[in-house]
């Protein structure tokens, strides 16, 4: 069965990377779409009109399933896409529930994701029935994805520290709301000098994923995973190295 992923660039590579380790037995698609990354600052209609782009490709290489591996077109576009096409969809959900239920009452949580997804009302929505447990501060970069993308470990490390120094106090846990950032937990971790817990969104996109799956399906066979970017300059060779690169990061 072949499975759709969409990310800006990539950050889905979180995504995939469980994925695969969960349901190995599926083929993935993967497409980045570089030539319009970072999604972040783009309007919604915008988003939603590069995503169903994205999507129209994917359904043309035979996917039944589509993934979207980003935070900020699934707050944006992901009932649009529902709407206008008939295969199922997943959205990428920041894990604040998750969060709220793991932590002790009271606990600070920092969630960093984008500058849209941090001023989104989905977001706000998600934690306002979590408030009355959880203390939830939001942050939002751009140019953190940025950095991600080009792998700049230097500047990563400046624009982490630079927003560690906006929290108000101590926090017990970071909720990534953007799928970039699980790849900088080292550099988060050096910035904020002390433990912390971290939740990203993996595990819940692997979860609802295989509740989708047809009864029958065959799991004995490894599946393959095939990478396309918007990119010309981009090819799938390099796409699958950085994809082994990233996966070490995690």
């Amino acid at each position: 069965m072949k499975i759709g992923v969409i990310d800006s660039g990539l950050g889905g590579f979180s995504i995939l990377d469980r994925l695969i380790t969960k349901l190995p037995f599926l083929d993935y698609y993967y497409l980045a779409d570089q030539q319009h990354c970072p999604y972040s600052e783009k309007s919604p209609v915008k988003l939603q009109q590069l995503a169903a782009q994205q999507v129209e490709f994917l359904l043309n290489q035979g996917c039944e399933l589509i993934v979207l591996a980003c935070n900020t077109l699934s707050v944006t576009s992901l009932a649009f896409l529902r709407e206008k096409f008939k295969v199922p969809f997943i959205g990428t959900v920041p894990a604040v529930k998750l969060a709220s239920e793991k932590l002790p009452q009271g606990s600070r949580v920092l969630v960093l994701a984008t500058v849209n997804t941090t001023n989104s009302d989905y977001l706000r929505q998600l934690i306002k029935p979590l408030q009355s447990r959880t203390k939830f501060i939001l942050l939002g970069s751009t140019v953190l994805v940025e950095y991600i993308e080009a792998w700049q470990p230097s500047k990563t490390q400046a624009e982490c520290e630079r927003l560690i120094q906006q929290l108000p106090h101590k926090i017990e846990a970071v909720v990534f709301g953007c799928t970039h950032f699980p790849f900088i937990k080292m550099q988060l971790s050096h910035a904020l000098s002390y433990s912390v817990w971290y939740f990203d969104s993996g595990a819940g996109v692997a979860k609802r994923l295989k509740s989708l799956l047809p009864d029958g399906l065959d799991q004995s066979s490894q599946g393959q995973q095939q990478f396309f970017s918007t990119d010309s300059r981009v090819s799938a060779a390099g796409l699958a190295a950085k994809f082994a690169f990233l996966r070490q990061k995690l």
